[in-house]
Order: C-alpha cells, then structure tokens, then sequence
C-alpha cells in the first residue's frame, strides 16, 4: 500500500515539474541549526533515542536505510533527514519565511499558493528545485503546521 501510495506521490511531482520551482529554498532547523540541504553529517545530534530497522526497497531489491529517532526528528544512517516535528526549537526556511507551529494551514496556502500541492488531506508539496523527483511535504494537524518531511524518488 505505501508502496503503490510512493509510486501515485512521485508521479504527481513528474507530471507537475514543468511549473516555476525554481526560486525555491527550503531550508531545514533542527534544534535551532539551519541547514542547506537534507543531508547532515550522522554524528550531529549524537546517539538516537532509537533505531528502526530499514524495511525491504522493492526498488533496488535492497533495504531502506536504518532510521535514528530522536526527540523531535527522524534521520537516515546515511544522513538524510527524513521527518522533523515543528518542536524543540524546530522549523524550516521556505525561501525567506521562517515557518514554525504557529503558522496556520490558511496561512501557509495563501502564502505558498503558487509552489504547493496538495497531496493528503493535511499534506501539502513543493518539489525540490535540484530535482523535481524530490520534494519536502508539510503536515497539519488541527490547523497548525505539525512536521515536514522529505521525499525523495530512489527508484
């Protein structure tokens, strides 16, 4: 089901990657640290909380890479970050925005009208403009901006 639900996501950012991505920054903080990219180097924030096993890529007939769990995000073994939850200091830049838990899903619309898409009931995107297989999806929940989370096409 996730699988099929991957493959409908990535198609979208395919079918739309002829829009004007391309003045997009996004930009993630962890615990106050800005970022350039969704890669960081693994020893950053120390010795997870947790590790969760890498399920099975259909893919590359591999395993996704492990996931480190700490207090208010999700990093990959291999350094990429994969979820961040709008807490503990947390947010991420949108071009020059600044944008935190405070901001309302209204908000974020009207202000990121021409770069989202709508892909969840409370989910939207905006492709990454490196390449538009790739996007930074945000969540809401009881209007609020909840987390972010990067999607990448690894196939």
């Amino acid at each position: 089901k996730s699988m099929m639900k991957k493959m409908i996501f990535l198609s979208m950012l395919s079918c739309i990657a002829s829009f004007s991505f391309a003045d997009t920054v996004i930009k993630p903080i962890i615990r106050g640290q800005t970022f350039n990219a969704f890669y960081i180097p693994v020893k950053t924030f120390g010795k997870p909380l947790k590790v969760i096993k890498g399920e099975e890529d259909e893919c590359s007939g591999g395993q996704f890479p492990d996931k480190w769990v700490y207090d208010h995000f999700i990093l990959l073994e291999n350094g990429r970050i994969d979820k961040v939850y709008l807490k503990g200091n947390n947010a991420v830049k949108v071009n020059t925005a600044t944008l935190d838990e405070k901001i309302t899903e209204a908000q974020f619309k009207k202000q990121f009208s021409k770069f989202i898409f709508k892909v969840e009931p409370d989910g939207y995107a905006i492709a990454i403009p490196k390449d538009s297989n790739n996007a930074v999806t945000f969540y809401f929940k009881n209007n609020k901006l909840s987390y972010f989370q990067f999607s990448f096409d690894d196939c």
